[in-house]
């Protein structure tokens, strides 16, 4: 594994809920495994003394920050950190000068008095006027650079420092502000159980490689695991798996039903927690520990079930709130660009957000109207192939895709193997960020930028905050209102890649309250429509039997 760019790498990868092996340390840290085991012999703490070696992730977590503490040199107001001698160092009187920098506060650069490297030291504006007056300079220079250009070849201001405190009056309102020092938050502290039995962390790591190889279960899907059955551990307080008895369903049942979680919630827990005691019983050493029968304590009652099975009302926006939301949308960047073409194929195609993001430039076909969702390298749900062709939801959103579409091409030239939706990313220019960004052909890692687009498009057309995954409902609402026969129906129902319609009328088609009433007094009063023959219905259920 390659070394990092960075010298310090970033604890917040880091799942305290987690174990990790040696192997998964170096991975996430982006560095050898030889490193790793160095940090085990600098007193990193093992799980336990058996092998392989697992590291529990919050020890880890806590271990590497106060590591890199004891590795930090503090420097005093006249010192620079010496790369050559390694160590802290006072700089050589008169060689101290200052560059004030508008992102990065101020830059000092020194000789070191030892062995007279040139060393170099970022200061916050408090710091450079102590450092200032320790030093006692009478001669220095403050340059201001601009985006551009580097500080050889910008001199910038030259002053005579005379008392460092007078620079204060010529730094930029950027650095140098009269305003009061409002501390950062750093969030509110709370109890977080984490791992503690090394016994039942490698039960775990076991039964999760099961699932991941044996069941082909995704790892996210495995993530959802590790949380229940953590919470299980930290209500026995973390005794092992085997001590599981009908006595013990009985209590844990009970103690999520005063947790005042979701029905949806308490019914999936139970079933992990569930999955995982049938996995332990047919293993060695555990069949004359754990009863199957006992298991069955674990089940939730009948009507738990239908309740977490049950849909609830849901609010999703008209095709004229999402045009009236589009339209709103600004146009001035090319990121604009991307994201109300992004906007415009969720709504004329209601793809879901893990497909969205991995769709490449060759996977529509502008002839046809056709997106290939291609599973082998489109990321649908249940790997499906899915063939979506564009809903006929308004002019506007087809020729923005399809725009977008052609620039890539012609102007971008992205290759047919380029993301569809390009990643966005800072420009970086001398001393920090210039406020501008570019597009680069890569895949978004994940939706989240993209659902936060989306809401605030709605936000800013005075509609609620709704999500990508709304657009479905939208679609099929517009299903409804198109009073479409039973085979464009079930050719709708294929767009969004069910293999059966009644999935399509099931998930995305309940009515909200008021639509059903509004239906049921127009049935009520309506006697002009052409009365419903056994034909119509021979076509309907022919329709529902080849969903």
């Amino acid at each position: 594994m390659a070394r990092n760019s960075k010298r310090r790498s970033d604890k917040r990868k880091v799942r305290i809920k987690k174990t990790y092996s040696i192997e998964e340390i170096a991975i996430l840290f982006e560095k050898t495994e030889g490193t790793v085991l160095t940090w085990i012999a600098d007193g990193l703490p093992k799980i336990d003394a058996l092998e392989p070696p697992l590291v529990y992730g919050w020890e880890l977590k806590q271990w590497h920050e106060e590591w890199w503490d004891r590795r930090r040199k503090k420097c005093a107001a006249n010192e620079f950190y010496c790369c050559h001698c390694q160590d802290v160092r006072p700089a050589e009187p008169g060689t101290i000068t200052f560059s004030v920098r508008v992102a990065d506060g101020i830059r000092g650069v020194a000789v070191c008095s030892v062995c007279g490297t040139s060393v170099v030291r970022n200061f916050s504006v408090e710091h450079a006027l102590e450092a200032g007056r320790v030093l006692g300079e009478k001669q220095g220079r403050v340059s201001r650079f601009n985006d551009s250009d580097t500080a050889p070849s910008n001199p910038g201001i030259h002053l005579p420092m005379g008392d460092f405190a007078e620079t204060a009056d010529i730094l930029p309102p950027e650095v140098h502000s009269e305003a009061p020092f409002v501390p950062r938050r750093t969030g509110s502290k709370r109890t977080t159980a984490v791992p503690k039995n090394p016994f039942n962390e490698r039960l775990k790591r076991a039964y999760f490689d099961y699932l991941h190889h044996a069941s082909g279960r995704s790892h996210k899907s495995v993530s959802k695991d590790e949380g229940a059955l953590l919470r299980y551990e930290s209500f026995f307080k973390f005794e092992d798996f085997g001590t599981f008895s009908s006595r013990r369903a009985i209590e844990y049942k009970t103690y999520l039903g005063s947790l005042g979680l979701s029905v949806t919630t308490v019914v999936a827990e139970l079933r992990s927690v569930r999955r995982l005691l049938k996995w332990l019983a047919g293993t060695r050493g555990f069949t004359n520990k754990i009863n199957p029968l006992d298991i069955d304590y674990l089940n939730p009652t009948m009507n738990e079930r239908r309740a977490s099975q049950s849909t609830s009302t849901k609010i999703f926006p008209s095709v004229d709130n999402a045009l009236t939301a589009f339209r709103l949308m600004p146009l001035t960047k090319v990121i604009d660009r991307r994201n109300k073409a992004i906007f415009a194929l969720l709504s004329l195609t209601g793809v879901r957000g893990g497909a969205l993001i991995t769709l490449r430039v060759k996977h529509f076909d502008p002839d046809r109207r056709l997106l290939n969702q291609n599973p082998k390298e489109v990321a649908t749900k249940s790997r499906k192939q899915i063939d979506t062709y564009l809903f006929d939801t308004g002019e506007e959103f087809e020729t923005c895709f399809i725009k977008w579409h052609r620039y890539l091409i012609d102007e971008l030239k992205y290759a047919p193997d380029d993301p569809l939706f390009p990643k966005s990313v800072p420009l970086k220019g001398k001393g920090g960020s210039v406020g501008k960004n570019s597009l680069v052909p890569i895949h978004h890692g994940s939706t989240q930028s993209i659902s936060l687009m989306v809401k605030r498009s709605f936000k800013r057309a005075g509609l609620p905050e709704f999500t990508m995954h709304r657009f479905r409902d939208m679609l099929v609402g517009e299903m409804y209102r198109r009073k479409l026969p039973a085979d464009k129906l079930k050719a709708w129902s294929q767009n969004f890649g069910h293999t059966a319609l009644k999935t399509t009328i099931v998930s995305y088609g309940k009515l909200s309250s008021v639509e059903q009433g509004r239906l049921i007094q127009e049935s009520a009063i309506d006697t002009d429509d052409k009365p419903l023959t056994k034909k119509d219905l021979a076509e309907f259920f022919a329709g529902m039997a080849k969903g």
